[in-house]
């Protein structure tokens, strides 16, 4: 998934859960003059990282080190 769904990646863009997003935003009065484009980068900066949350990153390093077990 990214934001524009190139390289056949799932578009979020224009998933319901975007439309969401923009409409929870829409009635947070701290947020309901927030622009749509500041939107767009901070969801845009937030998918770039996902694929190191959750252990993604250190599932990663240890299968490039060859290491099967994960740590404490």
């Amino acid at each position: 998934m990214n934001f524009t769904g190139q390289n056949n990646k799932i578009c979020f863009q224009n998933s319901p859960l975007y439309k969401l997003v923009l409409d929870s935003l829409r009635n947070n009065a701290c947020y309901k003059n927030c622009d749509q484009s500041s939107v767009d980068s901070v969801v845009m900066k937030w998918l770039r990282g996902s694929c190191d949350r959750n252990g993604g990153r250190e599932r990663r390093r240890q299968k490039s080190t060859g290491n099967s077990s994960a740590p404490n």
